[in-house]
C-alpha cells in the first residue's frame, strides 16, 4: 500500500480552497446573506406603503403623437466618416459623440474632429 500524507485530504485543490481562506469566504458570505435576510425580513426596517399607479393611455394617436414622416426627410450627415456613432452629448454649445471603436468626436458645422480615443488603441 503506497503511502500518503494524511495532511493533504484534497491534493487538487489550492489556494483559495485551503483552510483559512475558505473558511474566511465561508464566514463573510454568510455574515453577508444573513444581514441582507435581516434588512430584507425585519418589520419596521424598511417601512413603505406602495400605492397602485395607472396611466390612462391615449386612444388615438394625434397632435403630437401623430404619424408622420419628419425623420424620414433629415438630411444625413457625415455618413461614411463614423464608425458606429453611440450617442450625443452637449457640452458648452458644442457636440459630441462616442464611436464603437472608441473615438470621442467633436462636430464643428460641417466637419469632425478627434477628441480623445479610448481603449486599447490609445
Amino acid at each position: 500500500m503506497p503511502s500518503m500524507d494524511r495532511n493533504v485530504k484534497y491534493p487538487h485543490f489550492h489556494g483559495i480552497f485551503e483552510g483559512s481562506v475558505l473558511r474566511y469566504v465561508v464566514k463573510v458570505s454568510s455574515l453577508v446573506m444573513l444581514l441582507v435576510l435581516f434588512i430584507g425580513y425585519h418589520p419596521g426596517l424598511v417601512d413603505f406603503d406602495p400605492q397602485p399607479y395607472s396611466v390612462n393611455l391615449p386612444t388615438s394617436f394625434e397632435g403630437p403623437l401623430e404619424i408622420n414622416e419628419k425623420l424620414s426627410e433629415a438630411e444625413h450627415l457625415f455618413t461614411g466618416k463614423l464608425q458606429g456613432p453611440e450617442s450625443i452629448a452637449f457640452y458648452n454649445g458644442k457636440a459630441y459623440t462616442g464611436t464603437s471603436d472608441g473615438q470621442i468626436l467633436e462636430f464643428h458645422e460641417n466637419n469632425v474632429s478627434l477628441v480623445t480615443w479610448t481603449g486599447k488603441n490609445c
